[in-house]
């Protein structure tokens, strides 16, 4: 149960190293002490959200973007390398906290410039040595400089969305063959995490820190119940991109 009715994905982890095969889940630090600050960054507003599962999430609890406040006992939060963005955790079957959700217009998007953080560098443009030659001349060609931090990232977004159809049963790459090549160069079709990979990949060939999330998408708004209901087979893989506020 959420303060609006707008679609958005439910967060329950992150990855941040791409290894050819796949990714690698992100460490993340234990942090009781998250709290809302008084200003809320431009782009951003605080969206209260009260959960109820039907069985145990095994630990790992579920958010939308970035958690700032947790209003229930037994509620952990995780920092993410950057050191300003959290993951939920613990073992409740109900529970409530406040998130910074978007809220953002494409000309604050547009703004976006500045020095990144170092660590968020290091972090989120991560990638093997062995990534096939084929996918960083792509990336060459996708982009120019002429063009700023946003319309890389749409002209990439769109690049990898018109790729190829999307199927759930889209046959895996042979078991030596890099994922992202194999999604941009030879597959038929493909699926949420195939897209996802292919475009933090892609991103971070441009210099733009991204990272891949998992968790749910929306679900369906009940409005008699002014609630979102989200089954198993709403399981989702999306990207996250850097912008600086």
């Amino acid at each position: 149960r959420v303060g609006d009715t707008t679609l958005r994905p439910w967060r329950i982890a992150v990855f941040d190293i791409y290894t050819g095969k796949g990714w690698l889940e992100a460490l993340a630090e234990t942090q009781k002490d998250v709290h809302l600050p008084e200003i809320i960054p431009a782009g951003r507003k605080a969206l209260s959200q009260h959960f109820t599962l039907a069985g145990s999430a095994g630990g790992k609890l579920f958010a939308a973007a970035e958690p700032v406040r947790l209003l229930s006992e037994g509620l952990n939060a995780t920092v993410l390398p950057g050191g300003d963005s959290f993951l939920v955790t613990g073992d409740l079957l109900e529970y409530d906290l406040v998130s910074y959700v978007p809220d953002v217009t494409i000309e604050l998007l547009r703004a976006s410039g500045g020095e990144i953080d170092p660590q968020i560098l290091e972090t989120y443009l991560q990638l093997p040595s062995n990534l096939p030659d084929r996918v960083r001349k792509l990336a060459q060609k996708l982009t120019n400089e002429d063009m700023s931090y946003y319309e890389k990232v749409i002209l990439v977004q769109n690049y990898v969305r018109n790729s190829v159809p999307y199927d759930l049963h889209t046959q895996p790459p042979a078991p030596d063959q890099d994922v992202v090549d194999y999604f941009l160069f030879e597959a038929k079709s493909g699926f949420c995490t195939y897209y996802a990979s292919a475009m933090a990949v892609l991103l971070r060939l441009e210099g733009i820190p991204a990272r891949v999330a998992t968790g749910y998408a929306p679900g369906t708004y009940i409005k008699e119940q002014g609630s979102f209901l989200i089954s198993g087979d709403s399981a989702h893989a999306w990207v996250e991109v850097y912008f600086l506020d």
